[in-house]
């Protein structure tokens, strides 16, 4: 006996386990099964539905792992040559039947109306099941029950049932791992989708409603991207969907220009070198054909992390800094402030000031501590220390930067104290 089944992964743990079973109960009745599985491979489950319920044209299709897994063992001989095919049961008025691994019930066994005639003794009774048996030649028989030890020549009935009762169990076993359970198997931890479906529905609620961590989300009670996401993935049935989950579904539908974000957004992330933990696992995610559930919530941040670089390639490509002044000389700069850090060294803190002139060039002072204010315009000497690039920028490195606050907060405070002070004196 050899019988080839496709099974779930969603599923398979708890097939084994009755495998292992069944098995057990093989083993006491001088029976051996063994069974063997394929590698894991996508396959199709259902579609997505639209708004309405209907399946989405076009088809979206949801995936899950599938793998073939191969029974064997030696289905027991009959005595007079005879080979056991399957069990015909009623259910409610109508046909089961349960096969043998391996073993195909001819059609005629399907009609209630001979359900439980026996051909042995060419009777009709109130059977529970009956049996249906195949000789060396190819010829099929149903026999009741009550009858199968006077057909089989006396011999004791008991251990064969056992036996069939067992390769029917088989069979339910490995059809049933076969079967995709929408509420238990199919739950969203054992689906695959697409990642390139899972980026367009990223970019489609990006678009809707910006980008939001789940940190974010958090801390301004706001709905993480990831979970939009998810929503659009998975939505309610549609039986239990309510006005506002329409309403979500109906704005938050994928566009022809969300895909084509999606897949230009793939494709960067597959090229990501990985310098940190998070590129790296980002790289991994995009250049995966399918994810599982819990891969959604990073490849949810692809379209934040595209578009953000894409800003930054905009940013550089309009980049008008040149270097300015010479290399060792002082001359007097009015720059404005854009961004401060601090950096700890063994020589104590150092904050780095960066500023740009009114053209765009871009100006770095790093100072022992003392920091700048962000937004104020600067006007002082300082020596120009160095003409460096970084990122792709060029930047004038300045020491010794001796500087008034010309403008912004500082100043306008200053301004106004002095208008103050004038109509106090004009009173």
């Amino acid at each position: 006996m050899e019988s080839t089944y496709q099974v779930w992964q969603a599923s398979w743990n708890a097939t084994e386990s009755r495998l292992e079973k069944l098995a057990k109960r093989a083993a006491k009745l001088g029976m051996t099964i063994t069974w063997s599985l394929g590698a894991w491979t996508p396959a199709v489950v259902g579609y997505e539905r639209d708004v309405d319920g209907m399946i989405a044209i076009p088809k979206v299709p949801i995936y899950a792992n599938q793998a073939t897994a191969t029974l064997t063992g030696e289905t027991p001989k009959l005595p007079g040559g005879w080979t056991l095919v399957g069990v015909i049961e009623l259910l409610e008025g109508n046909v089961l039947l349960r096969n043998v691994p391996g073993e195909t019930m001819p059609v005629l066994y399907r009609d209630a109306a001979r359900a439980t005639l026996c051909e042995h003794c060419n009777a009709k009774r109130n059977r529970t099941a009956t049996f249906v048996v195949r000789d060396e030649a190819g010829a099929h028989k149903q026999v009741g029950r009550q009858c199968l030890a006077d057909f089989l020549g006396h011999v004791d009935p008991h251990a064969l049932i056992a036996g069939a009762e067992l390769l029917l169990d088989l069979n339910d076993c490995m059809s049933s791992a076969g079967e995709w359970d929408e509420e238990g198997g199919g739950s969203r931890e054992r689906r695959l989708w697409a990642t390139s479906r899972v980026a367009a529905i990223s970019a489609a609620c990006v678009r809707v409603d910006g980008w939001c961590s789940r940190k974010n989300a958090e801390i301004y009670e706001k709905r993480a991207t990831a979970e939009n996401v998810i929503e659009v993935l998975m939505p309610p049935k549609f039986s239990y969907r309510t006005e506002a989950d329409r309403e979500f579904l109906e704005a938050h539908e994928v566009t022809d220009a969300d895909t084509a974000e999606a897949e230009t957004a793939i494709e960067w992330g597959k090229a990501l070198e990985g310098v940190t933990d998070y590129e790296y696992n980002l790289s991994v995610v995009c250049r995966a054909e399918y994810i599982e559930f819990k891969h959604v919530g990073i490849l949810a941040s692809l379209i934040s992390a595209y578009q953000r670089h894409m800003g930054q390639q905009r940013k550089r490509a309009a980049e008008t800094s040149t270097f300015q002044g010479e290399v060792g000389k002082r001359a007097v700069y009015t720059l404005k402030v854009e961004h401060t850090q601090d950096f700890e060294s063994n020589y104590g803190l150092r904050v780095m000031n960066r500023m740009r002139d009114e053209h765009g060039n871009l100006f770095v002072w790093w100072s022992s501590g003392e920091r700048l204010e962000v937004g104020n315009t600067y006007t002082g000497k300082a020596t120009v220390k160095a003409h460096e690039e970084y990122k792709g920028r060029k930047q004038t490195t300045l020491t010794r930067f001796k500087a008034a606050c010309v403008a912004g907060k500082v100043w306008d405070d200053a301004l106004s104290g002095l208008m103050e002070v004038g109509s106090e004196a004009a009173a």
